[in-house]
């Protein structure tokens, strides 16, 4: 396999994953500000966070993959009715998918990946 390739596929497709988990992140946004909730768009981010997830470990890249598992965590939680969705929840979903998209341009420029444990710490305050 040519590993030139293989990250090049992987960050196509990172991409428009993150580019979707960032409209929908907005649309949710969106709805928290006129005070509601679409349970569709949870699910919808959740399934980008997991697509991107299972996405970064088939390429070996274990800081995207642990990220956005935590991520997953947190939005299962928001599905489950167990975290609500507020502005708190709302910008630490952002700052993640931010970094997820750092992360992503570190792997296409071959650089070592950023530290996530601050993002980790932000994302244990609402999950375990």
């Amino acid at each position: 396999m040519n590993p030139d390739r293989n990250i090049q596929d992987f960050l196509a497709e990172a991409e428009d994953i993150l580019e979707t988990a960032n409209r929908t992140l907005l649309l949710l946004e969106t709805g928290v500000a006129l005070g509601g909730c679409d349970p569709d768009l949870v699910n919808a981010l959740f399934r980008a966070v997991h697509s991107f997830k299972g996405l970064a470990g088939m390429f070996g890249l274990k800081e995207p993959a642990d990220c956005s598992h935590r991520l997953e965590s947190l939005l299962d939680e928001l599905r489950l009715g167990k975290v609500p969705l507020n502005r708190e929840v709302l910008d630490v979903l952002s700052e993640t998918v931010s970094l997820l998209g750092r992360l992503v341009q570190q792997a296409g420029a071959r650089q070592p990946a950023e530290d996530i444990t601050p993002a980790e710490a932000g994302l244990s305050r609402f999950v375990d």
